[in-house]
């Protein structure tokens, strides 16, 4: 896909924000869930004892383990939405900057980023005509 003037004005960067909020919230969630589930084995081992309860403490540290890993995944996550809400932002602010001067200078810009200057040179010769139309 080719990026156009208008995909890029269109971005909503703080968008990214919002989902990084959202996982974090997930993170959060299964942080706190995987805390409960230790505490409730806790509670547990002191009165089931033998190897079914064996088998279900190991299972308890394994699977908090991975949760603990996936958690810290989607921080990492999020946070990258953070940073890359941030450089969006920058880059669509830039362009639409870059584009304004360019219109407010006389310049037509196009979707695709192609300036066209032939307004800007129509006028100057339409100017050139008149100061020099007394000179004959």
């Amino acid at each position: 896909m080719t990026l156009t003037v208008p995909n890029v004005v269109a971005w909503r960067p703080k968008d990214l924000i919002g989902s990084a909020d959202g996982i974090d919230a997930m993170s959060r969630k299964i942080d706190e869930s995987m805390h409960s589930l230790c505490l409730d084995q806790d509670v547990l081992a002191e009165s089931w004892h033998g190897e079914a309860a064996k088998a279900a403490a190991e299972r308890v540290v394994g699977e908090s383990s991975t949760a603990g890993k996936v958690a810290g995944a989607l921080s990492v996550i999020a946070r990258e939405y953070r940073t890359s809400s941030g450089m969006l932002d920058g880059v669509r602010s830039d362009l639409v900057q870059v584009v304004n001067a360019a219109t407010m200078s006389g310049y037509t810009v196009g979707a695709d980023g192609v300036v066209d200057a032939s307004a800007i040179l129509a006028k100057q010769d339409t100017s050139m005509s008149r100061n020099c139309s007394h000179v004959r």
